[in-house]
């Protein structure tokens, strides 16, 4: 930067003589320094804090360690074992309940040392068998249903279980707990009808009884071209595998049903003496009569 400095002329210095000295402008010195800057800093300053501080710890803080881990051993097992499964015949109906074995294999690495005994680099397979109890539930229902004593519900394997048994839960071993199965509704006729009886000739609207679990049930021969397997081997109310086309559930039932009142006979007009006693398989026809316990019917 370059500073300016001022020169005076006079007169005198160049010889000139004036009656009146001119006037001498004087020049403005610049100023030596610019003009007023700006302020550097601003007027105010906003607060280098807030005005209130956050704490600088978390009020609690979290566990370092995590809890406790559950015991690794199994929890002991609470619940009564059903009476073992059966294959009897008609002894389930769907929800009905049964318990059974498995032998239940683990394997596990323990360390050992050497090489006997299947030892390799410091570890050997352990395999231990041990036997639990379990119950199972039967679910299977209608044509399925003889499944549930057809099928042992411990061997699902060889047994084709699924479906027919499931719900399966380990059981306590050495009790047996009670098996109560609801009893459907009564049926409108009253007390029980005969038990069933295979190979009868049942015929359609003919009704029997059947003893399941812990109650009775009244089935009734269907209707139609059906009816002609209502005695027949494999289709068994409630039991077999096809009963349900052949008879109609119809519900429970206790006791007999009444007997109706004692008939009145009228003597038997002569005709030379009794008819041939009934058999059980003949091929009688309408109007043959025959005789039984000292009376006469006809076809």
């Amino acid at each position: 930067m370059f500073k300016v400095y001022p020169i005076v002329l006079t007169a005198a210095l160049f010889g000139y003589a004036s009656a009146a000295p001119a006037k001498v402008r004087k020049l403005q010195t610049p100023p030596t320094n610019p003009p007023t800057k700006a302020p550097t800093k601003a007027p105010t300053k906003a607060p280098t804090k807030a005005p209130t501080k956050a704490p600088t710890k978390s009020p609690t803080k979290a566990p370092t360690k995590a809890p406790t881990k559950s015991p690794t051993m199994s929890p002991t097992v609470s619940t009564l074992c059903y009476p073992a499964w059966t294959n009897t015949q008609g002894s389930y109906t769907t929800g009905s309940w049964a318990s059974g074995t498995e032998d239940v294999t683990t394997t596990k690495q323990v360390s050992c040392s050497g090489t006997a005994n299947g030892c390799v680099n410091g570890k050997r397979t352990e395999t231990t068998t041990k036997t639990k109890s379990y119950n199972y539930k039967c679910e299977a229902s209608g044509a399925a249903l003889p499944w549930c004593w057809q099928r042992n519900p411990s061997d699902p394997v060889a047994a084709n279980t699924a479906g027919v048994w499931g719900s399966k839960q380990e059981c306590q071993t050495g009790t047996v707990g009670q098996q109560t199965a609801p009893t459907p509704d009564a049926w409108s006729g009253g007390g029980c009808p005969a038990a069933f009886s295979s190979g009868a000739d049942y015929e359609s609207g003919d009704s029997v009884s059947v003893v399941t679990g812990t109650y009775t049930m009244v089935y009734t021969c269907k209707d139609g071209v059906n009816s002609a397997w209502c005695g027949s081997a494999g289709y068994e109310p409630g039991t077999s595998q096809y009963w349900q086309e052949a008879w109609n559930k119809q519900g429970s039932c206790t006791g007999t049903i009444a007997p109706s009142k004692a008939p009145t006979f009228s003597a038997q007009n002569s005709v030379g003496g009794c008819p041939g006693e009934y058999s059980a398989g003949s091929d009688y026809e309408e109007g043959d009569t025959i005789s039984k316990g000292g009376f006469v019917y006809q076809c």
